[in-house]
């Protein structure tokens, strides 16, 4: 089951967690399934590998959904050859909460070998964990900040903007339609305006010869949809209109409202990668 895209330089991930390793497959150019992430060294738990992401450079983050009281692991992978290893630990006692943490969702903005941003929701709370790297050193300590508005499903994301003053953007599944769709905040967790009316759970963002763009998908109606925005302005207008709006040609349910867009610069080319469980996977080259 496909529950997530990432571009990966030359190749496009999606979680497969009915596999026999758990981990997320990979795709070449031509949508050709090559393989899956090697699972040597990393401890899948329960329904594998739900949630990745991969910075700029190609390196990738995974995260089993957890739902313990003990530790848990982001793992990274080098490359989609690489062998995985341990990253970041988490656990319901390093977190501080009183629950057992399910993640959400899980994000990368920059290069984990050089500046970065992490983020990871968790699911169906109001929390969010950020983790920054800085020179390719990851500090252990995550800064909790708290969603505005209550009621995401288990599957939702925060985005980074390229620029950290610029805030994040929210892409949330929610049980009232007025709070799903994408939420733009501001660097203290401050929303700054909504899109809503629709379900996503999972996008991108990019700066490319000048311009900021977002990809994101989202399904509504068993219609599932994948748009691209140019959001330079940072104006509500520039989310709701989008310049890419096209509909992916099957129809049908997604019980577990998971989907998601990934940007990649391929031979100098922006490409984008859309998914949604059960309704497939796109991929485009935007020039």
């Amino acid at each position: 089951r496909l529950v997530g895209s990432e571009m990966c330089i030359r190749d496009s991930l999606a979680g497969h967690y009915s596999s026999a390793t758990k981990t997320p497959d990979y795709f070449d150019m031509d949508g050709n399934l090559v393989g899956a992430l090697d699972a040597d060294g990393t401890v899948p738990s329960g329904y594998g590998f739900r949630k990745f992401a991969v910075d700029s450079k190609g390196n990738i983050l995974c995260t089993s959904l957890g739902m313990s009281d003990g530790e848990q692991w982001v793992y990274r992978w080098d490359n989609v050859t690489a062998k995985g290893k341990e990253y970041i630990s988490y656990s319901k006692a390093s977190l501080g909460v009183n629950f057992n943490p399910r993640a959400g969702g899980i994000s990368i903005q920059g290069d984990l070998d050089g500046d970065a941003t992490v983020v990871m929701t968790l699911a169906q709370r109001t929390d969010a964990y950020i983790w920054t790297v800085r020179g390719g050193n990851l500090e252990s300590t995550p800064k909790h900040v708290t969603f505005p508005y209550a009621g995401s499903s288990y599957y939702w994301s925060l985005k980074s903007m390229p620029q950290a003053a610029d805030g994040f953007i929210g892409m949330v599944s929610n049980a009232q339609l007025a709070n799903a769709g994408i939420v733009k905040l501001d660097a203290n967790m401050q929303e700054q305006f909504r899109v809503s009316g629709f379900y996503s759970t999972g996008g991108d963002v990019i700066v490319h010869n000048g311009r900021t763009y977002f990809a994101y998908t989202t399904h509504n109606n068993n219609n599932s949809y994948m748009r691209i925005c140019d959001i330079t302005d940072g104006q509500q207008t520039s989310y709701a209109t989008p310049l890419f709006n096209r509909v992916m040609e099957v129809e049908g349910g997604n019980g577990n409202a998971t989907m998601d867009a990934a940007f990649g610069i391929v031979d100098g080319k922006l490409h984008v990668a859309f998914c949604c469980t059960n309704i497939g996977l796109y991929m485009y080259c935007l020039e």
